[in-house]
């Protein structure tokens, strides 16, 4: 099913496509959860990229669109801190389909962790003071396909 610009559904009221649009997005809140309890979360990161197209790096999107994107996503998560992973891989997977090249980064302390997107050299959904901050770096980094071991070759 392709949703061109002339495909019905955008014809629809826009407050019924938001309230369509954070349905979705709840339920791949709910798809995410059960994904990174079932295979952890770098398994569910490689699946989200090999399942969302490469960004070209041309798309630059207005920050308003971006805003919109973000607190679409916050309004399915409700909004609470916990869920910070889990709606940074759902910002981060939306806006590789958008063509926007986008990074989750991370950080970690003895008790709490959090998690954000960052792209166009901007904290997405998130507050902007955590630019550049991620201690651990890009997950694009620490969640890399391990190399595949070279094959054997018998003597």
């Amino acid at each position: 099913m392709s949703l061109s610009v002339n495909h019905p559904v955008w014809s629809l009221p826009r407050r019924i496509l938001i309230r369509m649009l954070i349905a979705l997005s709840w339920l791949a809140m709910k798809g995410l959860h059960g994904a990174i309890g079932l295979v952890g979360v770098g398994r569910t990161y490689r699946f989200l990229q090999a399942t969302s197209p490469e960004p070209a790096g041309n798309s630059q999107p207005t920050r308003t669109t971006l805003a919109q994107i973000a607190r679409v996503v916050q309004r399915a998560s409700g909004n609470t801190q916990a869920y910070c992973l889990r709606r940074s891989l759902l910002i981060w997977w939306l806006l590789r389909w958008r063509g926007v090249p986008a990074d989750i980064h991370c950080e970690t302390g003895l008790d709490k962790g959090h998690a954000w997107v960052e792209a166009q050299g901007l904290v997405i959904g998130d507050r902007p003071h955590l630019f550049g901050t991620g201690r651990f770096g890009k997950f694009s980094t620490l969640f890399a396909r391990p190399n595949a071991p070279a094959p054997r070759v018998k003597p």
